[in-house]
């Protein structure tokens, strides 16, 4: 009978919808025929719709493990995604920037261009919570006002964060100036390995000797292609051409930020070559500049990540949207402070083509990326991705003839050591902590 076979089912089972799949506890999947079910909607609750009506007094099977394995799932597939998407919007990032910064390109204001990055961040994130309350979700100002407003003391807990960063890009401004290039770059690939070590301390996490030494392997990956991408020029005779220009590293287009005021630019030139044989290079300080940037970069990521891990029930829209609140303002205070002049004499938007606004896009989109990785990953694998999007950035400037970068042997045997360094990352898995070994046992 009907009713006999629907008791003799087990509940830990789950029919599928028109596929006459059924989902096993174990999370595989097995076929069957199907024997008809509806949901209710908003509840738990599962009734099996049979022929007879002696059948519905069976009881209801429960849904307890796939709906959490299709979750899991689910967060699995974003985060992937994501940590993809910021490898490929960093890499076209590193070459607009480059592009952008050519000599016959006119001078803008970086930290203009920080500014209406953040701005557009917050537009954007603004549009996708009025998408959702278009669809039925709720108001968006509402979300705001109380995810933001009301609480502003979650909003404020994302400013220090924002202002380690400010003083982390004052940092290596100051290390590119008392530091040649190829030490700066390889000194502060420092930041793979510091993220792992505040996110043990800070977050709790047990790495395997396994993955240790794919971070290992790849700070050494990344040192030999930054500093091959700055390698000194081989000496050529007085009627050969010049060199090709090698592409600018992502550290330093990302250091945006000078230590004191600009001056305007009518006054640069001569500024600039009255400082530079007025005061000498000071190694020792560069390496103690760009150590403590890459302590402060590994801080501020964990600072934040934490953060979204522990108010997981905040959307990822509201959490760009106090991001770019926090960076806003510590961008705006820098504006104030470093460019005033140069804002007085040209305004904010000078230089502004099109090429710079596509930069300022491409900003913005991978604070966006950045702020679900937060969410559904940590910043060691935010440091893989931005590793790879380093190879993927060359491979695209020795595509473009205007950029002439030709990779040298140490940049390959770097980028071997990277991509390594990746698949073995992302094949191991962490040390239990004490508490699960605890379990365990």
């Amino acid at each position: 009978m009907p009713s006999a076979r629907a008791a003799s089912r087990s509940p830990g089972r789950l029919p599928n919808f028109g596929l006459g799949l059924e989902l096993a506890t174990t999370g595989r999947l097995r076929s069957e025929p199907e024997y008809g079910m509806a949901v209710l909607a908003g509840s738990s609750k599962v009734r099996r719709k049979d022929r007879h009506p002696a059948a519905d007094s069976s009881p209801a099977p429960a849904l307890p493990a796939p709906q959490l394995w299709q979750l899991r799932t689910l967060s699995v597939k974003t985060r992937d995604c994501a940590l993809v998407a910021l490898a490929v919007q960093a890499s076209f990032q590193i070459v607009s920037m480059a592009a952008a910064r050519r000599p016959h390109q006119p001078r803008f204001l970086a930290s203009a261009a920080v500014v209406s990055a953040e701005a557009l961040k917050i537009g954007v994130s603004v549009a996708i919570l009025l998408r959702e309350q278009v669809r039925g979700g709720e108001a968006a100002l509402s979300v705001l006002w109380r995810q933001v407003v009301v609480d502003w003391r979650g909003t404020l807990a994302l400013f220090p964060p924002a202002l380690i960063y400010l003083v982390q890009n004052n940092l290596l401004y100051l290390a590119a100036a008392h530091l040649d290039a190829a030490a700066y770059q390889v000194l502060y690939q420092l930041k793979l390995l510091t993220a792992a070590l505040f996110s043990v301390l800070l977050l709790g996490r047990r790495l395997s000797p396994r993955r240790w030494g794919a971070l290992l392997v790849l700070f050494v990956g990344v040192a030999l292609v930054t500093s091959a991408q700055h390698a000194p020029p081989q000496p050529a005779p007085a009627a050969a051409p010049a060199p090709p220009s090698r592409l600018p590293s992502w550290a330093a287009l990302s250091a945006l930020l000078p230590l004191r005021r600009r001056t305007p630019p009518a006054a640069a030139a001569s500024a600039s070559a009255a400082s530079a044989s007025a005061s000498a290079r000071s190694p020792h300080l560069g390496v103690v500049a760009v150590i403590s940037a890459a302590v402060l970069s590994g801080l501020a990521g964990v600072w934040t990540e934490a953060r979204v891990k522990r108010t997981a029930h905040v959307s990822v829209a509201v959490r760009n949207v106090q991001l770019g609140l926090a960076s806003l303002a510590a961008g705006a205070c820098s504006v104030c402070w470093l460019d005033a002049e140069a804002v007085r004499q040209r305004g904010l938007f000078a230089g502004f083509t099109p090429l710079v606004w596509l930069v300022v896009l491409q900003v913005a989109a991978g604070g966006l990326i950045i702020g679900v990785v937060h969410k559904h990953a940590d910043n060691i694998a935010k440091g893989f991705a931005t590793s790879l999007s380093i190879l993927l950035s060359s491979a695209l400037s020795a595509l473009l003839p205007s950029l002439r970068f030709s990779p040298s042997p140490r940049f390959l045997l770097g980028a071997v050591l990277v991509v390594a360094a990746t698949a073995v990352y992302c094949l191991s898995t962490d040390a239990p902590s004490g508490e699960r070994q605890r379990r365990e046992r």
